[in-house]
């Protein structure tokens, strides 16, 4: 339960396993990577986390929210790291209807709209791949 306390203090959103590592090492704990890493997996197939992706396609975890339904709308900007949940069930159907038009994998997830590459280029949008457990979908 360390690692669930490590990502209460750290209250800073989705971070990555490396994050949780350092806070629990910082805080005094004798833990290794790879057990965070464990650890996390479980509690991601437990059901008590959220896995997004960030722009570098590095995997991020966030404790699942309550009445959190699977689904969910995202903004990211990879340069700055900045992500922000919108929540408008009407535009999450029109852009899950555009993503399942033009054959992107529409199932529960986490959908995130990119803005900007990690320049501050505008690229588009990511309404996440098909292949599941790739950057775009939870």
């Amino acid at each position: 339960m360390e690692v669930l306390r490590a990502m209460r203090e750290l209250d800073s959103g989705a971070v990555g396993r490396e994050d949780i590592f350092r806070h629990l090492l910082l805080g005094g704990s004798q833990v290794s990577l790879s057990s965070v890493y464990r650890v996390i997996t479980d509690l991601l197939e437990a059901g008590w986390l959220v896995r997004e992706w960030s722009g570098g396609r590095k995997a991020l975890y966030r404790l699942k929210p309550d009445g959190f339904d699977g689904r969910e709308l995202r903004m990211a900007c990879p340069r700055t790291g900045r992500s922000v949940v919108i929540d408008d069930p009407s535009l999450m159907a029109r852009i899950l209807a555009v993503a399942e038009q033009t054959g992107f994998d529409v199932g529960a997830g986490v959908t995130t709209i990119v803005f900007g590459d990690e320049t501050g280029t505008v690229s588009g949008a990511a309404a996440g791949p098909k292949r599941r457990g790739r950057p775009g979908r939870a």
